[in-house]
């Protein structure tokens, strides 16, 4: 993960370069003085989480973030502003609603608390990563998690599924696939029929004949049939 600190005071700037990286909570740490440098280093690296002071040389922290802003990669991206600038709390308001930022720290602040902080943004922001890339199933209390990398395919039996990954099976529960579609990505997850969904990332080929056309998938020896009513939504990805 990459931080970049957007302060033109250089002592405080390397103070928090310091202390996260005694906690080694980034790979990277990126420093800059401008926004132009800043915008300038967000263009050409991954930024993960950006702390912003609000008075710089050449413009306010917020004109910076809504400039990151209209970029994609940054449209949602982790903010966290720290100033000496006691704003009213209209403002602070405006910060977390317009601006979409994580945290508003006022200086002098400790840098033990900002690394507490900065822990716990790191740990949100693994868990919704987590959301975006895994399946998430609820069984008994417990919430087990399947990569969507590593789900071939899911089938149900007897009103029960099971997700079939690279290696093995693995019985869900009374889930139904409609349920399980609305989870999964519809560019790489798609419906085949009543009781299975196909990882098409995992499809190896497909047999075609007048009465069923049926597919074969990688890591398995059986056919999954296509069924009737869902030939368009193959004959749309493939």
């Amino acid at each position: 993960m990459t931080l970049l600190i957007l302060e033109d005071e250089q002592e405080i700037s390397e103070q928090i370069k310091e202390a996260v990286c005694i906690k080694k909570l980034f790979d990277y740490v990126l420093k800059a003085t401008t926004i132009k440098e800043a915008l300038n280093m967000s263009k050409k690296n991954e930024v993960s989480i950006f702390i912003v002071d609000l008075l710089l040389p050449d413009g306010n922290g917020y004109e910076f973030i809504e400039a990151i802003r209209e970029l994609p990669q940054y449209e949602l991206a982790w903010v966290v502003i720290v100033t000496g600038i006691k704003e009213p709390t209209e403002n602070i308001l405006d910060a977390y609603n317009n601006s979409k930022c994580n945290r508003y720290i006022r200086k002098p602040f400790s840098m033990n608390y900002l690394t507490d902080m900065l822990e716990e943004l790191i740990y949100k922001k693994v868990i919704v990563q987590d959301q975006l890339t895994k399946l998430k199933i609820r069984r008994k209390s417990r919430d087990y998690f399947f990569d969507h990398s590593e789900i071939v395919y899911i089938e149900t039996v007897d009103k029960v599924a099971y997700i079939y990954t690279k290696r093995e099976r693995h019985p869900i529960g009374r889930v139904t696939l409609c349920e399980l579609e609305e989870q999964l990505p519809k560019e790489q997850f798609i419906r085949v029929h009543r009781s299975y969904i196909v990882n098409l990332l995992f499809i190896d080929y497909v047999n075609k004949n007048n009465s069923q056309s049926m597919i074969k998938i990688k890591h398995y020896e059986n056919m999954i049939p296509i069924g009737r009513t869902y030939k368009e939504n193959y004959n749309l990805f493939l």
